[in-house]
């Protein structure tokens, strides 16, 4: 009985490969631009952040929402004397929506008011709704608020 011997020498279609490489090469540098352009500056309110020794003495107000399941509440922590003044209103919600105007222009005349206050943290509930939390953060930084942040549940 004889083996014949097969041959070592095959070919590889590099073409459809390379094709095929170009494709996914092409395809990473479009979803990276729209990853960078997508994303929304934001930092986490708790830890993470470095406080420089000039800001601990500095007591700035800032601004904290909580997000509930019928309402959204406001209130301006490290600045007790305007706390009363200021008539921070509490947002109701009605079939997962509120007035993102009315809250726009309730924290344009908070800022009026206290021309420091340029951070706010949001602290959503659990079974708050993504698209409702970068709502609220779109409807601060209209209203003027510079640094965001988010609470961790």
């Amino acid at each position: 009985m004889k083996i014949k011997k097969k041959s070592l020498d095959n070919e590889i279609n590099l073409i459809s490969f390379i094709s095929l490489l170009s494709v996914l090469i092409c395809t990473l540098l479009l979803s990276t631009v729209w990853v960078k352009v997508a994303t929304l500056d934001i930092n986490q309110a708790v830890g993470g952040a470095k406080i420089k020794s000039s800001d601990k003495n500095k007591k700035n107000p800032r601004l904290w929402v909580k997000m509930n399941k019928y309402s959204i509440q406001l209130k301006v922590k490290n600045f007790k004397k305007l706390q009363r003044k200021l008539r921070l209103k509490n947002f109701s919600i009605k079939n997962g929506k509120w007035s993102e105007a009315a809250l726009t222009e309730h924290v344009k005349k908070i800022i009026k008011k206290l021309p420091k206050l340029k951070q706010a943290f949001v602290k959503p509930n659990s079974i708050s709704v993504y698209e409702d939390v970068i709502k609220l953060m779109d409807s601060l930084k209209v209203a003027g608020v510079s640094q965001l942040g988010i609470v961790p549940l």
